[in-house]
């Protein structure tokens, strides 16, 4: 009987969504587990100056980009909820 080893861990791999319009991805782990889902900050449109929003230009799912406002706590408005920083990547 011949036992089988593996040196290298599987590799996560990458699950891509549509979400109103906006790209989201995640990890997926070789346990089943996954990360959570985040959408791709590309730019920020400026600091935030006097407590009013700034601008983040989020990853749309055809490619392009939309323009959301991010507050001084870097919560996101995407589809109408704001989003914490565990949400997006940059």
């Amino acid at each position: 009987m011949q036992t089988k080893f593996s040196f290298m861990p599987e590799e996560p791999t990458w699950e891509e969504r549509n979400f109103h319009g906006f790209r989201q991805t995640r990890e997926k782990y070789p346990n089943g587990s996954h990360s959570e889902w985040i959408f791709y900050v590309s730019t920020f449109g400026g600091p935030v100056i006097d407590g009013q929003d700034s601008i983040a230009n989020v990853l749309m799912f055809d490619g392009s980009l939309r323009a959301c406002p991010i507050d001084r706590k870097g919560r996101i408005l995407i589809a109408g909820k704001w989003w914490d920083r565990r949400h997006w990547d940059h």
